[in-house]
C-alpha cells in the first residue's frame, strides 16, 4: 500500500484557507497560530466561528491530508519513522537506562501528533485534574474540564457490545471515538486473567472514561465509524475540514517559525509578531491581539527560548539574549515509561504477528482496500489501570512514598501530590496494555523496532506496563541559535529510584497474569525477560528495566500552568502571548494525553475569546 503524493499544492488551490505566502504575509491577523496540530487546528476552528476575527496558523510541515499511512489505522505506526511526517527528535543518552537514546515522534504535519499516534483515546482520572485545581485554580478542576471532554467527542459506540455509559461521551464534537469491530482471541484470554487476578478487589468500571479507570476494558480509538468509515479521526479531519471555508482564516504550511518578535515599552515585553521561514525566505507576520504557541511539549520551549524568554544560564550557553528570565522553561519535563513482557504464544494461537505472512497481509490489505474493514481497520483494544498500591507489599508502598518526599524532583508540594498518588488504593498509577504481538522492548528506544517480526510462524503476546505518575523531571533546551537546529532533550527516565520500583512492581504483576489458568494454556514459553532471568530477584529485574524501557511518547509540562503561564494560559512577563498544548500541563494524568489535550485546547479557546470580550 503506497501512500499517495504530498498533495499541497492541490489542496492549496482547492481550499480557500490553504494559502502562499504571498497571501499569508499580505494579510492582517488579530491572532497567530504556531502549529497546526492536535491543539492549534482546535483553536484555529474555534476562534475562526467569529467571522470578525482573523486568524493565521503557520505550520511547519506539509498538509498531506490525503495520505493512507496517516487514514489507515492498521498503519498507525508507519508514521513515527517518516521524515515527512515525524520530526525524528532525539533524546539525549538515558544514563539510568542503558545510555540509550530514544526516538521522541512528533507530528510534521497539519494534524500534528493526532496524525501519527497510536489513536489510543483515554482521559486523565479525575483527581488528576483535582490536583490541577489544587495547583493552579478551580479552573482547571474535574468538573470545569468535563465539558471539554466531552465537547470535541463524537462517540460512535453507542451500540457497542462494550461497556460504557454514554452520559459520559460527547456526541456533537469533531474527533470520533469507536470501539473494535474485532480483535484477537488472544486478548480476551489476557482480560479474563487480569480480572480474575485483581478484579474482585477493584471491578472495572463501567465506563473508564468516567474519571475512573481503574480495572481492565475494552479501550476506544479515535476512528471513524460513520462518516468516513474505518478511517483515523484527528485533529485535520474533526476541526480543519468543516472550517477550511472561512474567509478569516489563512493557514501557511511548510512554514518554520524563527522566533517570536518582542517589543519593550519601558521594560515591558508584549509578542507582536513572529519570524518565519519558507522556501528559503525569512519574513515577518504580525499579530494585533496575540501570538498562540501551539508547539508541543518538545518545540514550544525551543521557540520561547529562541526568543529570549527562560533560563538565563541556557540562554548564554546557546547565545541567545535574555529578555524575560523565567528558570521554568524547558523544565519539569515528564513522559510515561513503558516496559513489559513478551511471551511467545502455544502453536495453535495466533496474534496479529501472523501478519507479517505475505499472504495474511496481502488478505488483510484487500480487505481494508474494499471495504475499509478487518485488521487494518481498528487500533489497540485491551488495557487497564491499577493503583501501585494494590499490587506492591505494604512496607514497599510506603518506602517508595516516602523516598519521593525525602529526595523530591519537584517542588516539596508537587512531591507530596506523587507520594499521596502511590500510597492510594485506587490512583491509576499503572497503565496495562494487552498487546497481540512481539513487543521489542531491548530495541524499542528505535521505534521502528518496536513491532519487528518475529521468526516465521512465531506468534506473541505482550504484556505492557507504564508507569502513569513518573518522579523524574527531564529537560528540553535549546543549544544553539540555530532554529532548524534540534534541541536537547532530556527525559531524565528513572533518575528518581521511585520510578524504578514502580515498574519492578508492575512486571512482577504482569508476570502473575501470565499465571492465571485463562491465559496460561495460551502461552509456551517466556521471550522477554530471557527465560534465564528470575523476576523474582530486584536486582536482576531492575537491570531488565534499565535496559527495556520505553517512551510511551507522551511528553508535557515543560511551560507549565503556575510556573511559564498562568491559569488562563498566558505566559508570565509577556503580554499577547499564550500557550496551549501538552507543555502546559502542570501535573502527568494517568492515560494518554490526547483526549486532554483537545479538552485543554477547547478550554483555551473559551479563555481567549472571554479575555478578548
Amino acid at each position: 500500500m503506497e501512500p499517495t503524493t504530498n498533495g499541497s499544492h492541490a489542496e492549496v488551490a482547492s481550499h480557500s484557507a490553504l494559502c502562499d505566502v504571498g497571501e499569508f504575509i499580505k494579510s492582517k491577523f488579530d491572532c497567530i497560530i504556531v502549529g497546526g496540530g492536535t491543539a492549534g487546528l482546535v483553536l484555529a476552528n474555534r476562534l475562526s466561528e467569529d467571522s470578525n476575527v482573523q486568524v493565521g496558523v503557520l505550520e511547519a510541515g506539509a498538509a498531506n491530508m490525503s495520505d493512507p499511512f496517516v487514514l489507515t489505522p492498521g498503519l498507525a505506526t508507519q508514521g513515527w519513522y517518516r521524515p515527512e511526517t515525524n520530526w525524528m527528535f532525539k533524546s539525549t543518552p538515558q544514563k539510568n537506562g542503558g545510555n540509550r537514546s530514544h526516538d521522541v515522534p512528533r507530528g510534521k504535519m497539519l494534524g500534528g501528533t493526532s496524525a501519527i499516534n497510536y489513536m489510543i483515546y483515554n482521559r486523565g482520572q479525575k483527581i488528576d485534574y483535582s490536583d490541577w485545581a489544587e495547583l493552579v485554580g478551580e479552573e482547571w478542576g474535574w468538573d470545569r474540564l468535563k465539558p471539554y471532554l466531552l465537547k470535541h467527542e463524537r462517540f460512535d459506540g453507542t451500540d457497542s457490545e462494550f461497556s460504557h455509559d454514554p452520559s459520559y461521551h460527547g456526541k456533537d464534537g469533531g474527533i470520533h471515538t469507536s470501539f473494535p469491530t474485532a480483535r484477537c482471541p488472544i486478548e480476551t484470554h489476557w482480560l479474563e486473567a487480569c480480572e480474575q487476578i485483581h478484579g474482585q478487589q477493584h471491578p472495572s468500571p463501567k465506563d473508564a472514561w468516567s474519571g475512573d479507570h481503574t480495572g481492565v476494558y475494552t479501550c476506544l480509538s479515535t476512528i471513524d465509524r460513520y462518516s468516513a468509515r474505518g478511517t483515523r479521526s484527528y485533529a485535520t479531519t474533526g476541526y480543519l475540514l468543516p472550517a477550511l471555508r472561512r474567509s478569516n482564516l489563512k493557514i501557511l504550511t511548510e512554514a518554520h517559525v524563527l522566533k517570536i518578535i518582542l517589543e519593550s515599552d519601558f521594560g515591558n515585553f508584549k509578542a507582536t509578531a513572529l519570524q518565519f521561514q519558507t522556501e528559503g525566505q525569512t519574513h515577518i507576520v504580525h499579530a494585533t491581539r496575540e501570538i498562540i504557541l501551539c508547539a508541543g511539549a518538545i518545540q514550544t520551549p525551543q521557540i520561547l527560548e529562541l526568543s529570549g524568554l527562560g533560563d538565563p544560564s541556557v540562554l548564554s550557553k546557546a547565545g541567545v539574549e535574555t529578555l524575560v528570565q523565567n528558570v521554568d522553561v524547558g523544565a519539569n519535563f515528564q513522559d510515561h515509561l513503558l516496559t513489559g513482557l513478551s511471551y511467545t504464544l502455544a502453536p495453535n494461537v495466533t496474534s496479529l504477528d501472523s501478519l507479517h505472512d505475505p499472504v495474511l497481509q496481502a488478505e488483510a490489505i484487500a480487505e481494508y482496500t474494499k471495504s475499509q474493514s478487518g485488521p487494518l481497520s481498528n487500533g489497540p483494544s485491551s488495557m487497564g489501570f491499577v493503583a501501585y498500591a494494590t499490587i506492591a507489599p505494604e512496607a514497599e508502598v510506603s518506602a517508595t512514598a516516602s523516598s519521593i518526599e525525602n529526595a523530591p524532583s519537584t517542588t516539596p508540594e508537587l512531591a507530596k501530590l506523587e507520594a499521596e498518588r502511590l500510597r492510594s488504593p485506587t490512583t491509576a498509577g499503572i497503565h496495562l496494555y494487552g498487546i497481540p504481538a512481539s513487543f521489542n522492548f531491548q530495541s524499542g528506544h528505535d521505534c521502528s523496532q518496536y513491532f519487528a517480526a518475529p521468526p516465521p510462524g512465531v506468534n506473541r503476546f505482550t504484556m505492557g506496563v507504564s508507569l502513569q505518575y513518573p518522579s523524574s523531571r527531564g529537560s528540553v533546551h535549546i543549544t544553539s541559535t540555530d532554529p532548524f537546529h534540534h534541541p536537547a532533550i532530556d527525559p531524565a527516565y528513572l533518575a528518581h529510584p521511585a520510578d524504578l520500583a514502580v515498574l519492578c512492581a508492575a512486571l512482577r504483576y504482569a508476570d502473575k497474569v501470565f499465571q492465571v489458568p485463562a491465559l496460561a494454556h495460551c502461552v509456551a514459553e517466556r521471550w522477554l525477560p530471557r527465560p534465564e532471568v528470575d523476576i523474582g530477584d530486584r536486582a536482576q529485574l531492575e537491570e531488565y528495566v534499565r535496559k527495556h524501557s520505553n517512551s510511551e511518547y507522551h511528553p508535557l509540562g515543560t511551560a507549565a500552568m503556575g510556573k511559564v503561564v498562568d491559569s488562563r494560559l498566558r505566559v508570565m512577563g509577556v503580554g499577547g502571548l499564550r500557550v496551549c498544548d501538552a507543555s502546559v500541563f502542570p501535573t502527568n494524568v494517568s492515560g494518554n494525553l490526547m483526549a486532554t489535550v483537545y479538552a485543554v485546547a477547547e478550554k483555551g479557546a473559551d479563555l481567549i475569546r472571554e479575555d478578548w470580550v
